[in-house]
């Protein structure tokens, strides 16, 4: 990946995973039942864990994600690694 490429990838990633804590925001967890909550709580820590990713955690990852697929991944498959869109 060129270095415009990380930067606008990490731009998409920011944006989704804000999107999806804002999302997560809107839950009422005191009203969540315990084991929906520690779901919640498992859910959000993993946001909030990709959120922390800086671009150099980005190209660490892929580095190593290459590295062992013995190629270079594209970013769609980087995204299907972080979760971000369904493998194909």
């Amino acid at each position: 990946m060129t270095a415009e490429e990380v930067a606008a990838f990490v731009a998409e990633v920011r944006s989704k995973v804000d999107a999806a804590l804002s999302k997560l925001d809107t839950v009422d967890v005191a009203a969540l039942e315990p084991s929906l909550r520690e779901h919640y709580d498992r859910v959000r820590r993993g946001w909030e864990a990709l959120r922390r990713m800086t671009e150099d955690d980005l190209v660490a990852l892929h580095l190593k994600a290459c590295e062992r697929a013995g190629r270079e991944l594209t970013p769609d498959e980087i995204r299907a690694l972080l979760g971000l869109i369904p493998p194909q």
